[in-house]
């Protein structure tokens, strides 16, 4: 074949811009109506669909802001109770939060409490089961998480309902969260009240067992004086300088060691057995032996259990709350529109030109 044959041959076998303008024209009506009927279908098939909404809300580690509010409304003395100076940090506050937000059990509760039973169309016989597999429908978005930050999505077909859920799951978090804060201080304030009242405890038993050994030691000196009928009260015999009993005691390990009288005369001489009975009767009367130690004991006491956390009023992280959406995550019926439309056109083209073939045989 010569290069100028060559040459008419393509140039025969070449489509111009015109005539597939042509050929497309030709077949408008069959493109449209293709379209057309591809449209309706696709549309027919979309409202079948069931639209599948995302409510989403986020939270972060609380601000220094609230961090101090929480520290302050502590129990704050370091006298009292050790513990009490240590300070809580954002992150910690923020893992408390959390535990809440992912606990299955935690989300039931919400669940229950806040009426989702029934607008979800559970029944109280609904089986355990259905009702985690809503709950645990709340989802962490990873990509969009950190360790300061969580961001969570809840999908399904009611956007009231996925909304709510998420605002009501968040404030009761809250309140768990601030209940668990003050769980903290009731718990180191017990602690500590249990350590006090051991201690006063154990020094009231230490002044009563010296009050019975100064008993002990009255009643003898009490049956000498009978014996010896020493009951008058002479003046120049109160004069003389008494001691009570000294009484040499150990705290430590309740050693306890009467001495002998240390004055120049017994004390049943001295004061004689109306004296000792008044004595005796005195001691006997006391139930509440008492000294500064143990009142300054009481009191630290009586100051721990008067404290009372005062916390609320406030969000304990950082917040954004989910607000009602609006337009469905799925289906995307535009995209599923364009898509098939435009498949329909390519296929409605080479149908076209399939039977144009055909024609042209003919």
């Amino acid at each position: 074949m010569s290069t100028e044959e060559s040459t008419n041959y393509y140039q025969k076998d070449e489509l111009t811009l015109k005539q597939i303008l042509i050929f497309l024209y030709s077949g408008k009506w069959f493109f449209i109506v293709i379209m057309m009927l591809t449209a309706f279908s696709t549309y027919s098939y979309i409202k079948t669909i069931t639209p599948i909404f995302e409510a989403n809300i986020q939270y972060r580690v609380p601000s220094e802001i609230i961090v101090s509010k929480i520290n302050k409304a502590r129990f704050d003395d370091n006298s009292l109770i050790k513990e009490s100076s240590r300070k809580l940090s954002a992150q910690e506050i923020f893992e408390m939060f959390s535990h809440h937000i992912f606990s299955s059990s935690f989300r039931e509760k919400v669940f229950r409490e806040k009426g989702y039973m029934k607008r979800v169309g559970f029944n109280e016989s609904q089986d355990l089961s259905d009702i985690y597999s809503f709950v645990n429908g709340v989802k962490i978005d990873k990509s969009s998480s950190s360790s300061t930050s969580s961001y969570l999505y809840f999908r399904g077909a009611n956007p009231s309902i996925l909304s709510n859920f998420l605002n009501d799951l968040i404030l009761e978090a809250n309140k768990a969260t601030f209940k668990d804060l003050k769980q903290i201080e009731a718990n180191l304030i017990e602690t500590q009240v249990k350590v006090l009242s051991t201690e006063i405890n154990r020094r009231e038993k230490i002044e009563k067992d010296k009050i019975n050994l100064k008993i002990d030691q009255l009643k003898t000196h009490l049956s000498v004086a009978k014996k010896a009928k020493m009951n008058d009260m002479e003046l120049e015999k109160i004069s003389v300088v008494f001691e009570n009993l000294p009484v040499n005691i150990h705290e430590k390990d309740f050693l306890y060691n009467a001495s002998e009288v240390s004055s120049t005369f017994p004390l049943w001489y001295l004061f004689g057995e109306d004296f000792i009975n008044l004595e005796i009767e005195q001691l006997i009367s006391i139930n509440d032996p008492t000294n500064s130690k143990i009142l300054s004991l009481k009191a630290a006491v009586e100051s721990i259990n008067s404290f009372d956390i005062n916390l609320g009023g406030f969000e304990v992280v950082d917040i954004t709350w989910s607000i009602l959406p609006r337009s469905p995550e799925e289906p995307k019926k535009k995209l599923i529109l364009a898509v098939l439309m435009s498949l329909s056109f390519l296929l409605s083209i080479f149908i076209w030109y399939v039977l144009a073939i055909f024609r042209s045989k003919k």
